[in-house]
């Protein structure tokens, strides 16, 4: 579904739901329609604990809202993860939506690594244009 925000930026609401326990993480995207478009089942890989600050990591993604083109900055600060290679038992389902249209356009052979974060702190700035509407 697709609405906008008290600032006028566009957003996008979907079904999510996760679900992580010492033996199993689950977690569901909803398509449109409310079924499936991603759903992955795994293991949950043995949790290690960090000292605040010690694995902060940044992502800046780029969006396009009204024609121009603006950054946002997201900030992570892990303090609990772990970490399984080549994961066995993992279940996934590739429904139809845009996050499984995307998946299929990678081709992917297998799953490498599997991550898990169970306690984290974020910080998500507020969209800064870097571009100017062209008229």
């Amino acid at each position: 579904m697709r609405g906008h925000d008290g600032y006028g930026f566009p957003k996008w609401v979907t079904g999510l739901d996760v679900d992580i326990d010492a033996h199993r993480t689950t977690a569901r995207v909803a398509n449109e329609a409310g079924g499936t478009d991603l759903a992955l089942s795994a293991p949950t890989p043995a949790q290690n604990s960090y000292p605040s600050g010690s694995r902060v990591s940044s992502l800046t993604s780029y969006t396009s809202i009204d024609g121009a083109w603006h950054s946002t900055l997201s900030q992570t600060n892990v303090l609990s993860a772990g970490t399984a290679l080549v994961p066995r038992n993992l279940q996934l389902t590739v429904g139809k939506g845009r996050m499984a249209d995307d998946l299929r356009s990678l081709k992917p052979i297998r799953t490498i690594q599997f991550d898990v974060v169970t306690e984290g702190q974020l910080a998500l700035h507020m969209p800064v244009p870097t571009s100017v509407h062209t008229r």
